[in-house]
């Protein structure tokens, strides 16, 4: 098992306690050989030999990441052997090289490889690139957006509406929403209305159109933004799905029924709107 610095500052101590070298490893539950080889070396000595053991493999770096691209299964017993016919003067351990290294190097290609999805899952989102500014806001709204940004709500299917008048930033708010759903590891669209409907309609037509629905299909998080009460029924059936929807309208909801022609069925709309949903008011 390989000691951190932490470890080694934990050895010290049992030592000064007048604890055996026996029972510090049992303590830690470390081997005996891990304790020993610390036992009387100081921190300088400790910090010095993890620096020169890190160095001597980062060398080699770059040819481990280029086997595990080209061998996404290779196991670890395999690229120790292939490295040691690429470089005859590798000279390296296997317990060392396992328990050293390779555990950084595979965590390192993880964080390049959910680096390079998050920025795959951004481009296809398509969001805004407002700018939101919380300070801007009053204290009840602050309190709210900060629950929202817990995103507990997208968890749990809810649906959000975001009602206010022009340039108060609900725009900006849903974007920012939708890029901390997107770090949390969600897919997430951005769309209008008008587009929307476009892309409903021209599905069974038109390619780029059936990939775009499929997209909305596979989404966490659905913004749909400049949301107008006339045509809001056209978009009902995004409503039975599991999914959050996010709807971007600068009128309340109490005018829909009034302005509707069919008013029974804005108010069926409205009713399962607000069943399942949050309102913040911009």
């Amino acid at each position: 098992m390989k000691v951190t610095l932490d470890g080694y500052r934990k050895i010290q101590q049992y030592k000064e306690l007048g604890l055996s070298k026996a029972k510090t490893a049992e303590k830690m539950k470390i081997s005996r050989f891990a304790v020993a080889r610390w036992w009387d070396r100081t921190e300088d000595e400790f910090a010095e030999s993890s620096r020169t053991s890190f160095m001597y493999l980062d060398s080699y770096k770059e040819f481990f990441l280029e086997q595990i691209r080209t061998y996404p299964c290779i196991r670890s017993t395999n690229l120790y052997y292939k490295t040691e016919e690429a470089f005859p003067d590798f000279k390296c351990t296997r317990e060392r090289f396992f328990i050293e290294f390779l555990k950084d190097i595979l965590s390192a290609e993880l964080d390049i490889r959910k680096q390079n999805a998050l920025i795959k899952r951004e481009k296809e989102a398509k969001l805004p690139s407002s700018r939101f500014v919380k300070t801007a806001l009053n204290s009840g709204a602050v309190w709210q957006v900060e629950k929202l940004e817990s995103l507990d709500w997208i968890e749990e299917d809810q649906n959000l509406i975001i009602l206010g008048n022009c340039a108060t930033g609900k725009t900006a708010f849903a974007s920012h929403i939708g890029r901390k759903a997107l770090e949390a590891g969600n897919r997430v669209a951005y769309t209008t209305l008008e587009d929307y409907l476009l892309t409903v309609r021209n599905k069974g037509r038109r390619e780029p159109d059936r990939k775009r629905f499929q997209y909305y299909l596979s989404c966490s998080l659905i913004i749909i933004d400049e949301v107008m009460y006339t045509t809001l029924y056209q978009s009902s059936m995004l409503l039975n799905e599991t999914r959050s929807i996010v709807l971007i309208t600068n009128r309340e909801l109490s005018s829909w029924q009034e302005a509707a022609e069919d008013k029974h069925l804005m108010q069926t709309l409205v009713a399962r709107l607000t069943s399942n949903s949050q309102i913040l008011r911009l």
